[in-house]
């Protein structure tokens, strides 16, 4: 998957290899990870929408919104997976 592998990449730059141990990227969705508690934090990388993108390239090109680039049901649709994301983050993490 890109993303993972962007994620991984970008840790990789930051944070030193010696504390690899430390972190875990996995391929699990995390819309359906019901751990509790487990985790001291937890980063999650959700999608985004990309309605800036999409409005400045508009506003750039003085043209029509491309249907294909953005619609309302899939803002909605975004929306609910950050929810499910995040809520499943909230739970994995410690109080």
């Amino acid at each position: 998957n890109g993303r993972r592998i962007t994620l991984k990449r970008v840790l990789s730059k930051y944070i030193p290899s010696a504390m690899d141990q430390l972190y875990a990227v996995t391929p699990k969705d995390a819309t359906k990870w019901r751990e509790v508690a487990r985790y001291d934090r937890v980063l999650v990388d959700v999608p985004c929408s990309s309605e800036r993108h999409v409005v400045s390239e508009v506003c750039r090109r003085k043209a029509d919104i491309d249907p294909a680039a953005w619609s309302p049901s899939r803002c909605k649709r975004y929306g609910s997976t950050q929810a499910s994301l995040l809520n499943a983050a909230l739970t994995a993490a410690k109080p």
